[in-house]
């Protein structure tokens, strides 16, 4: 194994450039042995411009080509395979090494010379070098700085080692070329940890690619986390094999682009917390195959942006995530068609118009999550025909009306979340029906009425806010016999007392002191 070598003129130099540089020395005591005295001092070398390196088709040969320094009179080239691709300065011996006597430039103004380097091997990175010797009348010798050219191979992705049977595999070779083409623009200048995305390794040992199918194709990007930065480039989608794009806690800025609605076998795009922009392109309601969509937490939406409804088209989405961000605009009646969606989550936008009904079609929806946006108008009743929804969240909007009696019937649903809206009013008694729910929270609206005592047939009920409300009436005693851990009603005109159980209740979870209410009096078992 050769050594690891930092870049010196005098190490890497040719034994034939070793005896030159000693006939040089001695040159040198000849002449300051006859003179008696100093002798002028070599002029200052000239290094060659226009160092240029073209390999060749199959990778095992390389062209130099480089503009002689005026004045020189030997060219002295180097190629040496690169250690690392990711540090240019880095290599592993000589592998080849040529000299060339260039005439002055009387005689060759300005020439181009070409060079052939050979016996290079496909898929490794190399740099290449040229130096100048100049010397004087005394024969006193400089040299230049070595002028270098870094192979960095984008252009060798047919070679054996990035792509095995690149004659085979022409679908893998362009994956290949296309990734290249993106890796400085994705992961910036001064980024830490580096893709290792090279010609040098294969395709399927790059970070953050899974290389599939026959014939192999490249189908899983995931890069969590990488410090990413950059716009987001267009051309990804000409990797039409992707399965999974997945790209969430990055720095990425521009807009998503439209042409990513090309990648027809897409099912899964990941593109959370990055500092993303502009629209959601309706033409990614073209990927037929998509299964979740999650753009949760960036800036989209921004300039009276909304939600396109070309995602109704959607019709194999399970999930679809846009919250945190900054979309405007009604909700789409037409993501009522997305038949086997089961996570629609929209908070923290700037939402307004009203809740589609059509969103009561969504049959095997589990979690609706509308909450933070400005949201009018009143609850649908259809919502109540979503039998397998088990979290619905609406709080911090400006819904009116009455809570319809139709969310009684969601027999799956766990948590209730109507806080901090306008609704008005009694509580339905219908809520009782609903024995799987832990949260009810109706805090912050305008309810009048009673508390209704069928309330106490939520059997797995633990948290109870009612808080800032208008109702009136006595606590009913059936809320004593729920496994309550927080009730939360003060803001309210209640009278009489509360139930006697809810004295084990840790006191600083709950508001029973700004109720201002006693306790019931426990009751007396009968005697025996």
């Amino acid at each position: 194994m050769f050594a690891k070598i930092r870049q010196s003129p005098l190490r890497i130099l040719h034994p034939l450039a070793w005896s030159l540089l000693a006939l040089a020395a001695v040159a040198i005591v000849v002449a300051l042995a006859a003179g008696g005295g100093a002798v002028d001092a070599a002029p200052p070398a000239q290094a060659p411009s226009g160092v240029t390196a073209t390999r060749s088709a199959d990778g095992a040969s390389a062209t130099l080509a480089w503009t002689p320094a005026t004045g020189a009179e030997l060219q002295w080239v180097y190629a040496a395979q690169k250690l690392d691709p990711d540090e240019p300065d880095t290599y592993w011996g000589r592998l080849g090494i040529d000299t060339t006597t260039v005439k002055t430039h009387e005689d060759l103004p300005g020439a181009t010379r070409t060079l052939e380097i050979t016996g290079l091997h496909p898929g490794r990175a190399y740099q290449y070098g040229i130096a100048t010797r100049t010397t004087n009348a005394a024969g006193q010798q400089t040299w230049s700085a070595w002028q270098r050219y870094n192979d960095i191979d984008t252009a060798s992705c047919h070679t054996a080692m990035a792509v095995p049977d690149a004659a085979s595999n022409p679908g893998l070779l362009s994956d290949c070329r296309t990734l290249l083409g993106l890796r400085d623009a994705l992961q910036g200048a001064d980024i830490s940890p580096r893709l290792n995305w090279s010609a040098a390794r294969a395709v399927a040992d790059w970070d953050g690619i899974t290389v599939d199918q026959t014939p192999p194709r490249v189908i899983y990007l995931r890069m969590d986390n990488r410090q990413l930065t950059g716009v987001l480039p267009p051309a990804l989608s000409r990797l039409d094999a992707l399965q999974t794009i997945s790209l969430p806690d990055n720095s990425l800025t521009g807009s998503i682009p439209p042409e990513l609605g090309r990648l027809a076998s897409l099912l899964f795009l990941n593109l959370e917390k990055n500092d993303l922009e502009g629209a959601i392109p309706p033409e990614l309601g073209n990927l037929s195959r998509l299964q979740n969509l999650i753009l949760t937490n960036n800036h989209i939406g921004g300039d009276g942006m909304g939600i396109p409804p070309e995602l109704g088209r959607l019709s194999n989405l399970e999930s679809l995530q846009l919250d945190d961000n900054e979309l405007h605009g009604d909700i789409p009646p037409e993501l009522g068609n997305l038949p086997n969606l089961e996570t629609l989550i929209l908070a923290d936008n700037l939402l307004h118009g009203t809740i589609p009904p059509e969103l009561g079609r969504l049959a095997s929806l589990l979690t609706l999550a509308l909450y933070d946006n400005h949201i009018e108008g009143s609850i649908p009743p259809e919502l109540g025909n979503l039998s397998s929804l088990r979290h619905m969240s609406l709080g911090n909007n400006r819904l009116r009306g009455s809570i319809p009696p139709e969310l009684g019937n969601l027999p799956q649903l766990t948590a209730l979340l109507l806080q901090d809206n306008r609704f008005t009013g009694s509580i339905p008694p219908e809520l009782g029906n609903l024995s799987t729910v832990f949260l009810l929270y109706l805090n912050d609206n305008r309810l009048t009425g009673e508390i209704p005592p069928e309330l106490g047939q939520m059997s797995r009920l633990t948290a109870l806010f009612i808080y800032d409300n208008d109702l009136t009436g006595s606590v009913p005693p059936e809320l004593g016999q729920l496994p309550l851990l927080t009730v939360r009603l003060a803001g309210n005109d209640l009278t009489g007392c509360l139930p006697a159980a809810w004295q084990r209740i840790r006191l600083d979870l709950n508001d029973f002191p700004a109720a201002n209410l006693p306790f019931c009096e426990a009751e007396t078992p009968p005697a025996q």
